[in-house]
């Protein structure tokens, strides 16, 4: 990995944070998802990136064993398709945001559902979990003609019955240590 990955993939998903914080995401029946009143901005973790690796290493779309308070997200795409490392995070973080407008997904209230685990939306959930602070990611070029892409967030989402986030005016109730950026409509840490 190298420093432009990492920002590719650390601004691609704080981006698409921030328009869903600020009520500009659309489902897939065209509606737009309410606004988040806790949506923090995610910093990059390079211990994160380092188990992302260990796992697009190896070559595979099945979920590996994390520990509890991890969670991935992985993805595949032919070399034909992206022909450099970065091409592969832009469009792996596209894909599984995507999946939003793709899928029946989370509802107006915001909530993950037993449903939602073997549903794409999952990918989609992972990204916009709230009150995740952490993400490292990986591309590995050991697999052939595909570039494996994985991330790992932590404290990790898709919990079921729990708020993907919550619903209301943007920025309004960030957690204890996190200010709101109107800029963004994301809590940050000074």
């Amino acid at each position: 990995m190298n420093d432009r990955i990492r920002t590719i993939a650390l601004q691609g998903h704080n981006y698409r944070r921030s328009r869903l914080a600020l009520g500009r995401v659309r489902k897939n029946n065209g509606a737009f998802l309410r606004p988040a009143t806790n949506m923090i901005k995610l910093r990059y973790d390079c211990s994160l990136e380092t188990s992302a690796k260990r796992v697009a290493d190896k070559c595979t779309t099945s979920r590996s064993a994390l520990p509890a308070q991890v969670k991935e997200n992985i993805h595949h795409i032919h070399r034909s398709r992206a022909r450099f490392r970065t091409d592969a995070m832009i469009e792996a973080v596209k894909y599984w945001w995507g999946q939003v407008r793709l899928v029946p997904g989370i509802g107006m209230k915001a909530i993950f559902r037993e449903k939602h685990e073997y549903s794409t939306i999952r990918y989609f959930t992972l990204m916009a979990w709230a009150t995740t602070k952490y993400i490292g990611c990986a591309v590995s070029q050991s697999c052939g003609s595909y570039w494996y892409i994985v991330c790992h967030y932590r404290i990790g989402g898709n919990v079921v019955n729990e708020n993907v986030y919550m619903p209301g005016r943007t920025c309004s109730y960030c957690p204890m240590g996190y200010y709101c950026d109107p800029s963004n409509g994301l809590c940050t840490k000074p």
